[in-house]
């Protein structure tokens, strides 16, 4: 037994008493007190890592270790950032540890993440030399690993999602080839990749497996089973099978019950899918009453979750333009719009946007009221970070423009429609552009019509 098959034990399992078990599986040897100095960190903060870590100075291979089990189950690694990498690279520092050196580097990275630069953590995440080691199952082949799904994450906000399902499907690549247990966690976010690009067949099927859900249940990895119900839901709830929403709704409630300590966050979020469920099925009253109480729960947490407040707030002002009080819509939409600029609530902010350009394609909203707040929408649609959404919106404001506007400004959003083709997954686009392009103006295109404006429009 080498010091590298115990590190590499110890990356496979979540949970420690899945550890043990694929230890005495494996006929592998742990001393005891690994298993409980790994328990010390995984239940620490950061100030307490460090302070077990220096009880280790001398030995690289266990501070190893214990710095990989923080990075699976710290209390505060979630966060994976600056304080996490600074902790990191003093111990690399030290042992003259490239592995480490390069873990400490994506952990600095994923901080500017959480501070909303897409943009240079990209770039810092491309400039750390990673790759996964020939003999799958290495240290350095887990950096890899982390590193790639960062990646993918970071080019998601950014709104290339072409390139975020790229990096995040060969991160998954690498942790199944060596069995790492994030490879579960890493499906999930793909998942909810999927939900976002509008694939929700897909992502029903990638998060419904059923080696997914027992997998994560054994190694007690309850965040990701609880996450992979919720986006399971969600994409549900968009192709209206209320059936599976109902059921994954129903296995969420039933694990946040269970595990209410861990999972209570979780709540605001099961009242929130409740509402779209009861939308669905015509509930408004009940719906209505629902999202204001997802709103309540999710303004308690500690610190408040403000973009899931607006997407609740969002459904709410949805009831107002059923209702045709496009007064109240417009106005609310706006005050949405400033609040989730001032949280820097960009998946909301981009929501609320899509949302807004759907109303240009609704017969009712009087036309010199939409041309009144075209030229505002337009000055905020290029923030949108969803490329899906993004499509949606510039169709619906192409469909606007050859009602009401100028040919220059048709040709415009058609090319800004075109302009998409690098960050949708091809099969994403193409079904984008038939729903949205091809099949709104099929007479047009099926009569053969020589018209001045068709011509310039599809030859551009």
């Amino acid at each position: 037994m080498t010091t590298n098959d115990v590190l590499l034990t110890f990356l496979r399992r979540r949970s420690l008493s899945a550890v043990r078990q694929l230890a005495r599986e494996e006929g592998l040897s742990v001393p005891e007190w690994q298993y409980e100095q790994a328990e010390r960190v995984e239940g620490a903060t950061i100030a307490q890592l460090e302070a077990v870590l220096s009880e280790y100075c001398y030995n690289p291979e266990v501070a190893r270790l214990l710095i990989v089990r923080y990075v699976l189950n710290g209390r505060e690694a979630r966060r994976f950032g600056l304080d996490l990498a600074r902790v990191i690279h003093v111990f690399a520092r030290r042992f003259g540890d490239e592995q480490l050196l390069s873990l400490a580097k994506v952990a600095g990275a994923k901080d500017l993440l959480s501070e909303l630069n897409f943009v240079e953590a990209t770039v810092r995440l491309e400039r750390i030399a990673t790759v996964p080691d020939a003999a799958l199952g290495s240290f350095a082949s887990f950096v890899h690993c982390i590193k790639k799904h960062w990646l993918g994450w970071a080019y998601q906000r950014r709104g290339d999602f072409q390139r975020a399902d790229r990096e995040l499907e060969e991160s998954i690549g690498v942790a199944d080839a060596a069995d790492f247990c994030v490879r579960w966690s890493y499906r999930t976010a793909r998942g909810a990749l999927l939900v976002a690009s509008g694939q929700f067949r897909r992502a029903v099927l990638l998060l419904g497996d059923e080696e997914l859900r027992r997998e994560t249940r054994n190694q007690n990895d309850l965040d990701t089973l609880a996450y992979s119900h919720l986006v399971s839901t969600e994409a549900a709830l968009c192709l209206t099978a209320t059936s599976k929403a109902s059921y994954e709704l129903c296995e969420l409630q039933n694990l946040i019950e269970e595990n209410q300590e861990r999972l209570g966050h979780y709540r605001g979020y099961l009242v929130l899918l409740s509402a779209k469920l009861d939308t669905l099925w015509g509930n408004t009253a009940e719906a209505a009453h629902l999202y204001n109480h997802a709103i309540e729960l999710f303004e308690a947490l500690d610190p408040p979750l403000y973009s899931a407040v607006l997407d609740a707030k969002l459904e709410l002002v949805k009831f107002a333009a059923r209702d045709g009080r496009y007064t109240i819509v417009f106005q609310r939409v706006g005050e949405l719009l400033d609040e989730a600029e001032q949280r820097g609530c960009m998946d909301a902010r981009t929501r609320l946007l899509a949302f807004e350009a759907k109303l240009f394609m609704d017969e009712a909203v009087p036309a010199d009221r939409l041309r009144e707040g075209y030229d505002n929408l337009v000055s905020r649609v290029h923030l949108m970070n969803n490329p899906r959404l993004t499509f949606m919106a510039y169709a619906h404001l192409y469909a606007f423009a050859r009602k009401h506007l100028d040919r220059p400004e048709q040709s415009f959003w058609l090319a800004r429609l075109h302009g998409l083709q690098s960050v949708l997954e091809r099969s994403c686009y193409e079904d984008l552009y038939r729903d949205y392009v091809l099949e709104r103006y099929r007479i047009e295109i099926e009569a053969g019509l020589s018209d001045a404006q068709w011509r310039l429009d599809t030859d551009d």
